[in-house]
């Protein structure tokens, strides 16, 4: 993440970026508050400078178990299309970081 947002970041200092849309998969936490806390100070040095949206990925959705709690609204056990390929490094682990971080 470090990389990204750097080069993101002189994106936007060169006025290179408008905005940003960050396609999901927004932190690689793996359930880890703090490395949550890491990026999103990364972060906030690009995001004061111009809009920033999130969309949501395997990993804010991609949940086994809990459907019930998952703030995505994905019915039953979860969005598993016949078509993706979610594997096992998904988990849903940041659904309930993204909901809390990016709510509109």
């Amino acid at each position: 993440a470090v990389v990204s947002t750097q080069s993101t970041g002189r994106d936007v200092k060169e006025s290179r970026a408008d905005f940003i849309l960050h396609f999901g998969d927004i932190s690689y936490a793996r359930g880890r508050g703090y490395i949550w806390d890491q990026f999103m100070s990364q972060m906030r040095k690009v995001s004061t400078q111009v809009p920033y949206m999130v969309g949501v990925g395997n990993h804010e959705y991609d949940h086994v178990v809990g459907g019930d709690k998952d703030p995505s609204g994905a019915q039953d056990e979860g969005f598993h299309p016949d078509w993706g390929n979610y594997g096992e490094d998904g988990g849903g682990e940041s659904g309930v970081p993204t909901k809390q971080r990016y709510s509109s």
